[in-house]
């Protein structure tokens, strides 16, 4: 097997971490952010399938093990998420940073949603619950954009850095 998944999954471990750690600090405020989207758009836009797939179930499995959800939900999610952009990636620029960003947004929005039905089921929406997901989610879109530029030039730099030509991974899927 390619070792080209080693890298993207070592760097979504880090977000983890970072997304982590600012929920620990974020916590006495009563607001937490979901900043999972930054995970698929370097993998879906610049590699193949089943390096990409490898590791966003890896991802989704590290996620699920910190978090009381149902063993292996988050890995469909980003598998899907990483399977629709991969269905939509030859009628996007693959390497702009504007649809990198676009994707890491679209994607986390999408999390975002589906994470509450992947913990209870179907969720009670009430105002004050509403507020707080609207606050939350405003919080974690701001982060995902804050964050991007790093984290992408962190994926493609290390990617470059292990011998990976991400022209030619780009040049393989048109």
């Amino acid at each position: 097997m390619d070792p080209r998944w080693i890298i993207p999954f070592a760097a979504n471990l880090l977000l983890l971490l970072i997304g982590r750690e600012t929920n620990h600090y974020l916590a006495p405020y009563g607001v937490s952010v979901l900043i999972c989207g930054l995970a698929l758009p370097v993998t879906a836009l610049r590699l193949t399938t089943r390096p990409g797939l490898l590791v966003m179930v890896l991802t989704g499995l590290a996620i699920d093990a910190l978090n009381p959800v149902a063993f292996g939900s988050s890995a469909l999610l980003l598998a899907a998420g990483l399977l629709t952009v991969h269905a939509l990636r030859q009628r996007l620029v693959q390497d702009s940073f504007a649809t990198h960003l676009l994707v890491a947004v679209s994607m986390n929005l999408v999390l975002f949603v589906a994470e509450p039905f992947s913990t209870t089921g179907i969720p009670a929406f009430r105002t004050p619950t509403l507020m707080r997901i609207l606050v939350d989610l405003l919080l974690s879109q701001a982060l995902v954009v804050v964050l991007a530029w790093w984290f992408f030039a962190l994926q493609e730099r290390a990617l470059v850095l292990w011998g990976v030509n991400l022209a030619e991974e780009s040049r393989e899927h048109r």
